[in-house]
C-alpha cells in the first residue's frame, strides 16, 4: 500500500460486521481483505491531507480520473449486498462474459463519484478489483490486487 495513503473518520466496528458478510456470502473473505475493512472501514483516504484519485483508462483508450470517496463501510456492504441485481443488468447490456469477470463473486469495497469498486472474493478472478460506473461503461477490471490498487492512488 501506498505508504503516504492515510485514512480519515474510519468506523471501528467491522470486525463485529465481517462475520455477517461472510455468512452471506458463503465464503470466509481473505485475511488481506479482512484486514483492510477492519482498519480502514467507512475511512476516507488521502495523501498529505488531500483526497485521492485513480486513473482508469477505459477499453477505447480514453483516461478518467475518478475520486476515491472511502472505503465502504462494513454495514454498508451487508446492507448492499441485496442490491446488486444491477450488475446483472450491466453483464446482460454490455454482453461481459464470465471469462472477464463473474459478477455473482463480486463484493462492493471502495466508493468512487460516479461509482463504485468491488472485489472478486472467488473464483478464477479471486482479488481482482473491477469499477462497476454509473452505466456508460459498465464494469471496468481496473487493477489483479488490492496492493496493485493502491500502489495507483495519487492526491
Amino acid at each position: 500500500m501506498n505508504p503516504q495513503l492515510k485514512f480519515e473518520n474510519i468506523d471501528c466496528t467491522c470486525e463485529k460486521v465481517l462475520s455477517d458478510i461472510e455468512i452471506f456470502v458463503g465464503i470466509e473473505l481473505s485475511e488481506e481483505l479482512k484486514k483492510l475493512l477492519s482498519n480502514y472501514s467507512g475511512g476516507e483516504p488521502t495523501i498529505q491531507g488531500k483526497p485521492c484519485m485513480i486513473d482508469l483508462t477505459h477499453p477505447d483508450g480514453w483516461t478518467q480520473e475518478y475520486f476515491i470517496t472511502k472505503i465502504k463501510s462494513c454495514k454498508s456492504i451487508v446492507d448492499q449486498l441485496n442490491n446488486l441485481d444491477y450488475l446483472i443488468e450491466y453483464r446482460d447490456h454490455f454482453n461481459i462474459s464470465n471469462e472477464y469477470v463473474e459478477i455473482e463473486k463480486l463484493l462492493p469495497l471502495i466508493e468512487v463519484l460516479n461509482g463504485e469498486i468491488l472485489i472478486s472474493i472467488e473464483g478464477q478472478h479471486k482479488g481482482k478489483l473491477y469499477l462497476a460506473d454509473n452505466g456508460d461503461f459498465g464494469i471496468m477490471l481496473i487493477a489483479d490486487s488490492l496492493d496493485g490498487f493502491f500502489q495507483k492512488v495519487y492526491s
